[in-house]
């Protein structure tokens, strides 16, 4: 590994790449995961039936709050003609967080025919997770552009 690959990110992360990078193979030029290779490396307190429940909760919660979302969206919009949409940012676990957008109204535009068409009640929904935007998944892409540029480049 090039000698100046840096190594910022948590120690928890870089042990859990190395499993996981003893986990990866590669068959016709592309990387092949273990079987299970999510599962394989939980930590022991936590069970795949866990996970599980905690997946099948938020299948369920997400689509239950943006429809309480916009139940409560559009009677506030009865309520008050000039409010256009109403935000709603529901904090998770940490620095995670639930989006829901409700439009009083919102144009598309129709590929068919070129014609706008209005969709009332417009909801935008976006599952926010901190991993993927700063944090660690931040200090991995910095230190994977590091060592693809010492290792890449050519000089």
């Amino acid at each position: 590994m090039a000698s100046s690959y840096k190594e910022e990110v948590k120690e928890e992360v870089a042990k859990l790449s190395s499993k996981l990078y003893a986990d990866l193979s590669v068959v016709d030029g592309k990387p092949v995961p273990v079987e299970n290779i999510y599962s394989k490396h939980f930590p022991d307190d936590v069970t795949m039936g866990t996970v599980k429940a905690v997946h099948r909760y938020d299948n369920i919660f997400r689509p239950a709050m943006v429809d309480a979302t916009g139940r409560k969206s559009i009677e506030m919009m009865k309520e008050d003609p000039s409010l256009d949409q109403v935000k709603l940012s529901v904090p998770l676990i940490e620095k995670d967080h639930f989006d829901v957008i409700v439009h009083r109204k919102h144009p598309f535009h129709n590929p068919k025919d070129g014609s706008e068409v209005m969709k009332y009640g417009h909801v935008e929904a976006q599952l926010s997770t901190y991993s993927m935007k700063k944090g660690e998944m931040s200090a991995v892409k910095d230190r994977l552009s590091a060592l693809a540029l010492e290792t890449l480049c050519e000089k």
